[in-house]
């Protein structure tokens, strides 16, 4: 006897599992989890936002309420609906791939004609990124260049820095709100001695020096400036890098 429990959506029964046992991320948890519903869904501010899951099983798949007045349930075998009677709103979710409607997905909505909200339904908790398949990931773990989503979706719209059509690396950019040369900050100095030979007197050493300016002409994104090591850094990749104007020697 084991001390997990699953249950078999297929089979429909609850069996004892290995604790090991892999399991979905939508499904796999130790305590009963809460979920959430994010987008914009516009005038209907009042749907429900926070989920449980309850023992009801409508097409072999538990049934969600909302803490106020909304219900998410499967209506047939590929089919989910988001209904609320205070708002008089209904929202249908169809998807061929999973049992639930776990992660980003487009929602038709029978009010709406123009237009096909996307909405994200997980457990994802402040400190988290949410991948669209409905895993989440630790938020530091989000565009350092590595695959932490099973879907690749954290390494999506990592753009790290913007440069303007105009920018050319061969200028230095202005000093900000003023005129004169660009004001260099020294933040770090380093000298080792590579080479000493005793007859002739000569002594060879290299200087290291590490600056910060400032380059109002770029923008960057998804730079991680609370990261508590090196490891946690995501560093620019040496395609860009070689794109900044740089001091010359």
């Amino acid at each position: 006897m084991e001390n997990c429990l699953a249950y078999d959506s297929v089979n429909r029964y609850f069996m004892d599992v290995s604790c090991d046992f892999i399991m979905c991320g939508f499904c796999n948890f130790e305590t009963i989890p809460k979920f959430s519903l994010r987008g914009t869904l516009h005038n209907y501010i009042n749907i429900d936002r926070t989920y449980y899951m309850t023992s009801r099983i409508y097409n072999n798949a538990f049934a969600f309420e909302g803490l106020k007045s909304s219900r998410l349930y499967k209506i047939d075998y590929q089919t989910w609906t988001l209904e609320d009677d205070k708002v008089n709103l209904t929202l249908g979710w169809k998807n061929f791939d999973r049992d639930y409607p776990s992660g980003v997905n487009d929602w038709n909505i029978s009010k709406w004609f123009d237009e096909v909200p996307k909405l994200s339904f997980d457990t994802c908790s402040l400190g988290q990124f949410n991948c669209r398949n409905g895993e989440c990931i630790p938020e530091i773990q989000r565009c350092n260049q590595r695959k932490d989503c099973a879907d690749n979706t954290d390494e999506m719209h990592c753009e790290l820095i913007q440069f303007p059509s105009s920018y050319l690396k061969s200028q230095a950019p202005n000093q900000q709100n003023s005129e004169g040369a660009l004001p260099l900050k020294i933040v770090h100095l380093t000298v080792s001695v590579d080479k000493i030979l005793f007859y002739g007197g000569l002594l060879q050493i290299q200087v290291g020096m590490y600056t910060i300016w400032t380059d109002s002409r770029i923008k960057f994104y998804n730079l991680y400036t609370n990261a508590s090591s090196p490891e946690e850094h995501n560093v620019i990749p040496e395609s860009l890098f070689e794109r900044l104007w740089k001091p010359k020697d």
